[in-house]
């Protein structure tokens, strides 16, 4: 077959055409594997064969069957848009080339007693290789792991690359996953190692929202906070294309406020994730072979695998819910939650707590009761003010794409809003504020849970009391 020069002949061919519009209704359909748009001869990549056999599709010059990612554009037909957009993929020289995902992977008691740390990075390992993008892991923070790459004895750093998978020692001990230091150590050796046009970082482990964090390391004991992650984060020097939080609890209005200035996008969930967490294999798969996949699309396919995958496993009435966040709108989410906030706290003081607290109570809440994370659509609907419009607006700026299942009045988005342990605002300086909430708002929440704690004629002292390991080890001074 004549391979043509695609730069000197498009201009040629153009007229042709346009007259020439064919329909896909007539293409051959790949199996389930999901293929680069544009990819007309389904070989993984697009090039200047798969214009060429566009061209000769679309002026009627062979007879052939085309694979349905010839659709460029996804609009249903084939004409010359697809061919334009085609071009520009193979000839723009400013399209990224290369990928480097890392994953924050604390392996707790999700791994030593469940294997779910080994079973994703497994459906990392089977996901399509591709030369442009390299998965790099760092282990730890489990008692024991399930497969022969990571030990107990050490961090570990697994290398997933076209070249195949590689393991290496990285501490003479085990260091906490909870330490700021040893995420920051991790991103920039690895992006040393594995330098990139595009960066993504996925942290793994359980989660248990804005005040407490994430990533609890069960041989040092040790949790990871907002403020740490941001800490590592600011000083790593690299921007992400996307951060996902593959833990429970962390999709709130907080978090992505957090992140904001450090990603492009965030995926996470408001709810506590199933043991499934993440499905991996499709979404690199499909990254592999597009290395230039626009990354609203990739967070996208991330959420739509994930509870695809997961409803197949859980139980009819088991709830699930990811989220796609836009971090570009994080600031002004937080700034139209401060002010709805602030209307709450005026209502508080004109009718009392109780009006705001029976409002709480009825508004959908997650993570069992334990964490105070409350829907923020959902409580703006329960506790309607002057500012409820402009939550409802900024939300759908800032959330991109979220499925849920089983789970009324889920949003997408929560917010921390005490209700179980008002007493927890004793932590919100040294979390809120350290990532640049504004103190006005701080304030205002620890004033509305101070006001709740008095009305139940209680103290702080004689408040519910968290037992869980990790928040007895906390390092935040009160």
């Amino acid at each position: 077959m004549r391979i043509f020069d695609l730069k000197h002949q498009f201009c040629g061919i153009a007229a042709a055409l346009c007259l020439a519009v064919g329909c896909i209704s007539g293409m051959s359909v790949t199996a389930e594997e999901q293929l680069p748009f544009g990819d007309c001869d389904m070989n993984g990549i697009v090039n200047a064969e798969d214009a060429q056999l566009l061209c000769a599709y679309l002026t009627g010059a062979e007879d052939m069957v085309l694979s349905k990612y010839a659709d460029f554009n996804q609009d249903g037909v084939l004409n010359v848009v697809d061919l334009t957009l085609m071009k520009h993929k193979i000839l723009n020289p400013d399209q990224p080339k290369t990928a480097t995902m890392l994953v924050y992977q604390c392996g707790s008691d999700l791994e030593s007693t469940g294997k779910e740390a080994t079973t994703d990075m497994e459906e990392m390992i089977r996901a399509t290789r591709s030369e442009n993008l390299n998965i790099v892991l760092e282990t730890g923070g489990a008692k024991r792991w399930y497969n022969d790459y990571v030990g107990t004895d050490a961090n570990y750093r697994v290398s997933i690359t076209k070249a195949g998978i590689s393991s290496e020692k990285i501490s003479e001990q085990p260091k906490s996953m909870g330490e700021s230091s040893t995420l920051l150590d991790f991103i920039q050796a690895s992006v040393a190692a594995y330098p990139a046009d595009r960066y993504a970082l996925v942290i793994w482990d359980h989660g248990v929202g804005p005040i407490f964090g994430c990533c609890y390391d069960e041989l040092s004991e040790d949790l990871l906070t907002v403020p740490e992650l941001c800490t590592a984060l600011d000083k790593c020097g690299v921007h992400f294309d996307w951060i996902g939080f593959d833990c429970c609890l962390m999709g709130s209005a907080e978090v992505t406020y957090a992140v904001r200035n450090y990603a492009d996008y965030m995926v996470a969930s408001e709810e506590s994730e199933n043991s499934y967490g993440w499905y991996y294999k499709n979404f690199l798969t499909s990254w592999g072979r597009d290395i230039a996949m626009p990354s609203e699309k990739i967070v996208t396919q991330i959420v739509d695998d994930t509870i695809k995958y997961s409803e197949k496993m859980l139980r009819e009435d088991e709830g699930i819910i990811l989220t796609a966040y836009d971090l570009s709108q994080a600031a002004e989410m937080m700034k139209a939650t401060a002010q709805y906030m602030y209307d709450v706290s005026a209502i508080a003081k004109e009718d009392g707590i109780q009006t705001v607290m029976d409002a709480r109570k009825s508004a959908r809440d997650f993570g069992d009761e334990e964490y105070d994370l409350v829907d923020l659509y959902d409580m703006t609907q329960n506790l309607p003010t002057a500012h409820s419009p402009a939550v409802g607006t900024a939300m759908k700026h800032l959330i991109v794409h979220t499925v849920s299942r089983n789970l009324p009045n889920a949003s997408g988005l929560s917010v921390w809003f005490f209700e179980n342990y008002p007493s927890d605002y004793v932590y919100l300086d040294q979390t809120f504020l350290k990532i640049g909430i504004d103190y006005s708002y701080v304030n205002t929440m620890k004033t509305l849970a101070k006001s709740y704690i008095n009305s139940l004629g209680a103290t702080v002292q004689n408040t519910k009391s968290r037992t869980e390991p990790w928040f007895r080890l906390m390092r935040y001074e009160n």
